[in-house]
Order: structure tokens, then sequence, then C-alpha cells
């Protein structure tokens, strides 16, 4: 078995030489036979080993006889051992966890903790191919896409997982061969947990009375699933990267492009964007149909996600957010882009040579000027200079962004249009409505900028004084 073990170590390229190795070993079967091979391989690859034992604090006076016996082990392979004791039921229960999740989570943060005192280059973990096996199973009954059913990952950053390559009676018979005591976890004889039943009564039948190749063969079809959610990634990231525009909490997805995708590439790059915005934490397989199928809904609808994940059919666009971190409406009062900025030059200005107000807002810069008329001038025709009879105007005029009641007069007769209205005719994504700078007078908007400027205040022949408003190109 240990010579399976150095050629799965070789095959995966999961040792270097003059490697560091913190090594989680809780004192069962699986850890002392990961403590025991990488022992006799320390030589072979000048490793240099430290041991991590986890004492959970549950299973009270065994727990503590646990963590002696590791004490005692490592000590006789001259292995140094720290050891980490911790409450995991009060974490569970403080964190709103399982015992289950909050004991993984803690010995994940213990192995990486030890490794960053150390410097180590790995954390060697003991899964061998019947957790491999359970793994498989519990995502499928669960519920789980195509990555839930690859199992268990030979490697994954910093952690290995030598054992991957033999059984758990493998390494009994050579614990047992080479007369290697290990301790019996009592939990693990239970069926109190999901993974225990999978272990200790479906397993068995599927091996006894179905198949006693049947752990070979989950493991055989994980390994070509993988293969397959590989490419599937590849496929999946280039064309992400095709369509997606992706902010802090945002990510938008050209929904024309994204239309034209296979249901298995649509689910899989909206499945990416999630987990770009908050990971995939309680998101299955119905909530990215759901979303998929935003395609073909109206403008506006939107679908609530776990994690306060909301997916919404925009005019060109799925837009996936996090709506307790993104609103385009509470940024900007952050940032005091929704106070009026008052155009300030006035005539008196005006008649000073070169007096100009330059206003920064919402990413353009506006240039403001007021000069006297006169017939001779051309009126421009171009989309970023707008001219105004300034003597016309009654009210203030300022810069802002929309509210509610705001309208643009259409005709020169003076028929009027509510700005919302005009917006959603211009299929303007809901999204996109707050960040158009509004040159206001009241309630009546002068100039939407990029979308349309009012018929109101019109140069004519009778005209004295011209408000012109210039912005970036």
């Amino acid at each position: 078995m240990l010579k399976k073990v150095e050629n799965f170590i070789k095959e995966q390229g999961m040792l270097s030489p003059f490697d560091t190795v913190i090594i989680g070993v809780s004192g069962g079967a699986d850890s002392i036979c990961l403590l025991t091979c990488l022992h006799r391989l320390r030589e072979q690859y000048h490793l240099n080993l430290y041991a991590v034992h986890v004492n959970h604090m549950l299973r009270g006076m065994e727990a503590d006889e646990d963590e002696a016996f590791v004490r005692t082990m490592c000590n006789s392979l001259s292995i140094p051992l720290h050891c980490v004791r911790e409450d995991v039921k009060r974490i569970a229960e403080l964190s709103g966890t399982t015992i289950e999740e909050a004991g993984r989570n803690l010995r994940y943060l213990s192995f990486e903790q030890e490794c960053e005192r150390v410097k180590a280059h790995k954390i060697a973990v003991a899964h061998n191919r019947n957790d491999n096996a359970e793994t498989v199973l519990f995502h499928l009954f669960r519920g789980t896409g195509l990555t839930g059913m690859t199992g268990i990952p030979k490697k994954r950053g910093q952690i290995i997982r030598p054992l991957l390559c033999v059984t758990r009676g493998e390494i009994e018979t050579f614990l047992s061969h080479e007369h290697i005591f290990y301790r019996i976890d009592s939990t693990n004889l239970s069926n109190d947990y999901t993974r225990n039943k999978i272990r200790l009564s479906i397993l068995p039948i599927a091996t006894n009375e179905i198949n006693e190749r049947a752990i070979e063969h989950i493991t055989s079809l994980s390994d070509q699933l993988l293969e397959v959610a590989n490419y599937l990634e590849q496929v999946t990231a280039r064309e992400f990267k095709r369509i997606a525009t992706v902010s802090e909490a945002k990510v938008a997805l050209d929904v024309r492009e994204f239309s034209t995708f296979e249901d298995l590439i649509k689910r899989e790059v909206l499945r990416k964007a999630i987990k770009s915005i908050s990971g995939l934490k309680d998101i299955e397989s119905i909530h990215l149909v759901d979303g998929v199928n935003l395609c073909k809904c109206q403008v506006g609808k939107e679908i609530h996600l776990p994690n306060h994940i909301i997916v919404k059919r925009g005019y060109n666009t799925i837009i996936v957010y996090d709506s307790q971190k993104y609103s385009d409406r509470n940024d900007m009062v952050k940032n005091d882009l929704l106070v009026d900025i008052p155009l300030t030059i006035k005539k008196e200005d005006s008649m000073k040579k070169g007096t100009v107000q330059f206003v920064d807002f919402l990413g353009k810069r506006f240039e403001i000027r007021l000069f006297p008329y006169e017939n001779s001038l051309i009126i421009p025709k171009n989309s970023y200079t707008k001219w105004y009879d300034y003597d016309k105007i009654r009210d203030a005029v300022v810069l802002r962004t929309r509210r509610e009641g705001d309208f643009l007069m259409i005709h020169p007769q003076g028929k009027t249009k509510s700005l919302k209205s005009l917006l959603v005719d211009q299929k303007i994504p809901r999204e996109e409505r707050d960040k158009i700078p509004l040159v206001a007078c009241d309630s009546h908007v002068l100039w939407a900028v990029g979308v349309r400027s009012s018929e109101a205040y019109r140069i004519d022949k009778d005209t004295n004084w011209v408000l012109s408003v210039t912005t970036d190109r």
C-alpha cells in the first residue's frame, strides 16, 4: 500500500523535495496511516513534518485520550505536534452552523494557522477512496450539479490528499500488518450523522450485495466527471469574459449573447456570475434554471436567491447583484450626488471676458456659459452642447439626477412627457437611470444628457441671453 501511495503522490505532483508539510492527525486509522506514510517518505523527499491535532471537546475523556495518543505517536516519530482545543458545539451555536460544519471549519483554520506559523508548503489531510465515494453519494442525494459529482479534490491550493488512491479497507489492513495502533471515534459508529448513514449502511449494501468494486466505480466516474467539469469551466470562463461586465457587487450579462448559448452554458455562466458576487452557498440547480428563464421575461422581472442575491432582467442585460451591497441610489446619496448643484453664473459675470462655470458631476465635466445672443451666431446641432433662452427660464437651473414628477416638453406647442416614460421608451435600463445627469429647473428637465433635450426655452429671434451647457463628448 505504501508503494501505491508513493506512486500516487508522484503522479499528482503532491510533494517536492524539501517541502514543509502540515499533517492533520485525529488519531483515527486514516490520519495515523497518513502520518506513517509521510514519515517513511521523509528521507526520500527531505520533508520537514509538523502535525496538528484538533480536540473538538465533544466526547469528554475519550477526546482527551485521543489527544494523548496522538501526542505519544508524534513523539515516537520525532514529529512536532500542535494541539488545538475548542468547544465546537458552542462555536456551532454561535455561528448558526451544524456541529459537523463548525468542526470542519475549525480544523482547516487550525491547519492554515499552523501552516502560516511554520511557513509550510503543503497541508496533508487523510481522505481516502471511501470518503470520496461517500461525498459523491451525499451530494447526489442532496441535489447537486456536475461539480458536486466530481468528489473530493486530490489537490487544492496547499491542501493535498495522498490517501485518495486507497480504500479504508486497505488502510486498516496496512496498519494491522505493520502493528500500528489507532483510535476509533465512537461518533463514527453512530447513525446520527448523514454521512455516517452512507458509510455504515448504504456503501456496505452496495459493496456486499451489488458490486464489490462499487467504491472503485464511483471513484472512476468522479474522475471522468472531473475532466468534463474542467473542460466546461474553460468554456464557461471564456464566454463569461466575453459577455460579462463585472463591478464590485454587480455582474451584467449581455442578454443577446447569453441567449445564444446552450442551456448548460447559460446555467454555468450564471453560476459563475453568482459565485463572483457572493459564493454558491445554498444555490441550487432550480435557482440557475429560474435565472436563465429571465431571458424570456419582460424587462424588470427579477428573482430573489439565497444570500441577498437578485437576478434581474434588464433591457439588454441579465443583472446579478447583492441587494445588501449594490444600490446606485444609495451610492449616490453616500457621495452627495443627489444634491442639487446650482448653475451660479450670472449676467454680470458674463460681461467679464472668459467667465465660465465648471462642474464635475457623475463622471462628466460640465461647462456653463452665459452670453448675449447675436443673430450671426450658429446654434450648435451636436449632442454635447445645448443652448437655451436664459430670459425665459423662471426657476433656478441645477444639475441633478431624476426625481418623481420630472418631465420634458417634447413639442414646441407645449406637449410634455414624463421623464420616466421617455426613459422606458428609450429602453434605458432601470439600474442606469439614476446615473443620467439632468439639467433642470424645478421638475422641468431641460436636458437629460445623452437622451433628449427639452423643446422649451429654444433660441429664437427675440432671444437676448443664451445659457450654454456643454459636457464631455
